[in-house]
């Protein structure tokens, strides 16, 4: 059952994919807003 719900909420457009980042990028300025997120995280480890 466990299995079933990961694999059901791990679909496109489930609002649990969305909460976790995985969704497909459709714009180069959402990449990039995305991306300094972690770039921000990685400079601050440094």
């Amino acid at each position: 059952m466990k299995l079933y719900l990961l694999d059901r909420g791990l679909r496109r457009g489930s609002d649990f994919a969305k909460a976790v980042g995985i969704e497909e990028i459709k714009t180069l300025d959402a990449f990039f807003e995305k991306a300094q997120k972690y770039i921000a995280y990685e400079e601050k480890q440094m």
